[in-house]
């Protein structure tokens, strides 16, 4: 029974190979998209939860949760020591990349430095290599570091007890070494100090005092079962109680709030601190996903049901000879899941040769641990089977409900529901296709548009230095030294500038709560940045210590037209004495914010460099030269401006490469189904073609016949395909508060690609049949 079963399912494939070999390839490429993506999405969506406690952490930070995330140092303190449901906190303060530690005498780039508590690895339990994860950092300067860093600092020894000598001044201890995390976290680090350290390194004694410095992520590990808006409540209630018995105003002001850890990595915030997820393109991209394998399975079927007529006299002796209804379509199906599993074996190749690519677009490792997981292999398997059934059953049952008698004594013909089903699943790929690539066409406008916008500031022209103990001690020196090199025009010094520093500072103004994010500048900043001063007047030296300069929104939202001369009581009577014209820091989806500028040249942590010419080379040559004669113990670093701003807009611009890729890819497969399905019924209409042509037809004209289908196929899908990408696109556009207009030649454009691409797929069978001898295919008929 089964040899001969199979041997009906080989059959089956060698009398429609041509057919057979788009489906495997149309159904291979889809299976490997649909597997990347999923892959991809997967990985994102695990973020995190290899930590035991998972559902138990709570981040905790002042406001909604969507501003910034900081609390003051004592608040876990205070929260473990009064509330039972809080078992243990941590806090985590990024530390920035501008830190060295010398090896043989050489100085050496740490990488991101973060400053966590000791219970860190208790909450966030990353794997170790060497060291005791529950102390490795309960002792002042000991210190964690990657594997990564441990091969570049010690190659294979062990570094464990080693003391290094960190920027310049501190000695501090290896007490543990960690797998590096990659992407299995948010937070990230080559270096994980104790918390305790950052007062000295920071030289800020009152750190733990210091209740309106709202700088550290706090995290919670609760119990099991607390309810978190219950447990919020509570929190804010007793810290207004502590507050009030303590004579801690802010504390009683301000209203706390928990996120849970998925919400931490996905949910929205103005200036996150570390890596963050995006949860709208996991969607669009699973469904992308799931319409390029529903397209590819649309042409096995659209194939299949093609395929009926000539099949039909095959089934109809087998039938005759005692094959029962179920058993043909056992054929058939065995047929359609043989291909799937061809083409399982095919994605998955396809997946290999293409990871490496992908991961470099997504920057995320996608692994396939064929060997690891046993359970992979059945997922796979049954997969592939699902997808047969799944594009094997209409078809199969579509072509064994035929009469043996019909179908032995007349001529085949294909049935009009046959035909109409085609039609639909066709009408299908075109809508995808269209939709696909007018989405496309709307993102890359939208990334053009932030590539091109005016941000305020002159990007192009500007590098900036992080800022070390060396340069601080001679930084007018310094700028000096720069200022006498050949293509540097200005030099200013600065606290953080395009990083954002997240100074947001409240303050009462007219009764009124008002807010500004406050940037700490010297008297070159405006010059150096080419920001316009659109009144009054910019900083002078050092009598401007108590004088602001605000940004055209703050004006719009609290000052009013002529704010020059206003004092502000609440932030120590500073005086306004100059607006610059509104620029942007952030993201264009977030709006401009008021922004204040104050007067600090001692708040230093960045020195901007405005450059001058067309080549940058030779100015950042004769800049490590200066560099180099004041610093001896920092290697020489730094960043142009434009390139950074490309990276905060890099998660846009993945979302719009993936979606050209994959739309070319969705249009590929249904192209080949077009294909396919054209060279099909053209075939079929072969008799027609030669009636045509013996009555006077010409070429064109035959031409014009046999591609009317999809004309009108095309026609009637561009109306709902434009409707539902302007719905999809309003919304997505919607999201940023800066964003290009939708333009209405979008949608004639992609559908017209659309057609050019099925004309081209069944032209030139079409031309072929058209150019037969009429003579010739009706003796054949």
């Amino acid at each position: 029974m089964f040899p001969g079963y199979f041997r009906d399912i080989a059959l089956g494939l060698r009398r429609a190979a041509s057919s057979s070999i788009i489906s495997v390839s149309g159904l291979s490429v889809g299976i490997s998209v649909f597997i990347l993506i999923m892959l991809f999405v997967n990985a994102e969506l695990r973020v995190n939860r290899s930590f035991p406690e998972y559902n138990n952490i709570y981040r905790i930070s002042a406001g909604d949760g969507t501003g910034w995330q900081g609390t003051p140092a004592r608040l876990g303190e205070i929260l473990a020591d009064k509330l039972p449901e809080v078992l243990s906190f941590v806090r985590i303060e990024p530390g920035g990349t501008n830190h060295v530690v010398k090896i043989d005498n050489v100085p050496v780039r740490t990488g991101k430095v973060t400053y966590v508590d000791s219970t860190f690895f208790s909450l966030f339990s990353l794997p170790f290599k060497y060291g005791d994860p529950l102390t490795c950092l309960t002792d002042k300067f000991s210190m964690v570091i990657t594997e990564s860093l441990s091969r570049k600092l010690f190659g294979n020894e062990s570094p464990l007890g080693y003391t290094l000598k960190l920027d310049r001044r501190f000695d501090a201890k290896i007490s543990g070494v960690i797998y590096d995390p990659g992407q299995s976290t948010h937070i990230d680090g080559d270096v994980y100090i104790s918390f305790h350290s950052m007062a000295d390194m920071r030289n800020w004694p009152d750190l733990y005092d210091c209740y309106t410095c709202y700088n550290y992520q706090t995290y919670l590990l609760l119990e099991e079962d607390v309810d978190p808006l219950l447990l919020t409540e509570k929190i804010n209630d007793m810290l207004d109680d502590y507050g009030v018995a303590n004579n801690i105003l802010s504390l009683v002001e301000d209203e706390y709030t928990l996120t849970n850890m998925h919400d931490v990595y996905f949910g929205p915030e103005e200036r996150p601190e570390f890596r963050k997820g995006n949860y709208l393109q996991l969607r669009i991209l699973t469904l992308i996903g799931v319409i390029i394998l529903f397209v590819a399975i649309i042409n096995y079927v659209n194939l299949a049901t093609a395929q009926a007529g000539s099949r039909l006299r095959f089934l109809a002796l087998r039938k005759v000879i005692g094959a029962s209804r179920r058993m043909l379509v056992s054929v058939i199906l065995g047929e359609a899941i043989l291909v799937s599993m061809l083409s399982l074996a095919a994605g998955l190749l396809i997946v290999e040769m293409v990871k490496p690519f992908l991961s470099s677009v997504l920057d995320n490792g996608l692994k396939i641990n064929y060997l690891e997981d046993p359970l992979l292999l059945a997922v796979f398997i049954c997969s592939g089977v699902l997808i047969g059934i799944l594009s094997g059953l209409y078809p199969a049952l579509s072509v064994t409900g035929f009469s043996i008698t019909g179908s032995l004594t007349t001529n085949i013909k294909e049935t009009s529901s046959g035909g109409k089903v085609r039609k639909v699943l066709t009408a299908l790929q075109v809508f995808v296709s269209i939709s696909l690539i007018a989405c496309t066409l709307i993102i890359y406008r939208q990334l053009v548009f932030i590539d091109r916008a005016e941000l305020g500031f002159d990007k192009d022209v500007l590098v900036y230095l992080p800022v070390n103990s060396e340069i601080k001690e001679r930084k007018e020196v310094f700028r000096e030294e720069l200022l006498k090199q050949t293509g540097i025009e200005n030099v200013s010094f600065s606290y953080a500038s395009y990083r954002t520093s997240n100074e947001r500072w409240g303050f009462e103004f007219n009764d009124n709560d008002a807010s500004l994010h406050m940037e700490a500048v010297d008297e070159s900043y405006l010059s150096t940045l080419g920001l316009e001063l659109v009144s009054g007047r910019d900083f002078r030296g050092r009598q401007d210590s108590l004088t602001i300069i605000v940004n055209q929104e703050a004006c719009r939202q609290y000052f009013g037209s002529n704010p020059e001369g206003t004092i502000i009581e609440s932030l120590d009577g500073m005086e306004i004495i100059g607006v610059i014209k509104d620029f942007r820091f952030l993201t264009f989806d977030r709006e401009v914010e008021p922004i204040g500028l104050m007067y600090r040249p001692g708040w230093t942590s960045l020195c901007n460099i405005r450059l001058s010419g067309e080549k940058f080379a030779g100015a950042l040559k004769q800049i490590e030269t200066v560099w180099s004669r004041f610093c001896t113990e920092y290697p020489f670093e730094y960043h142009f401006v434009d390139k950074l701003y490309e990276e905060r807009y890099s998660k846009y611009r993945k979302t719009g490469r993936l979606l050209v890729f994959f739309s070319i890819v969705s249009v590929l497969i249904a192209s080949l189904g077009i294909f396919g399905l054209a060279s099909f019924t053209v075939s079929k209409r072969s008799r027609e073609v030669g009636i045509r042509k013996v009555n006077g037809a010409s070429i064109r004209e035959v031409v014009n016949v046999l591609v009317s289908d999809i004309n009108m196929i095309v026609l009637w899908t561009v109306l709902p395909a434009s409707l539902v990408v302007y719905i999809i696109m309003s919304r997505w556009l919607n999201s940023f508060a800066y964003h290009t207009g939708l333009p209405f030649w979008v949608f004639p454009l992609a559908s017209l690609l659309v057609w050019v691409i099925a004309l081209l797929s069944t032209i030139s069978k079409t031309v072929a049949i058209a150019r037969t001898n009429p003579v010739e295919v009706l003796r054949s008929e």
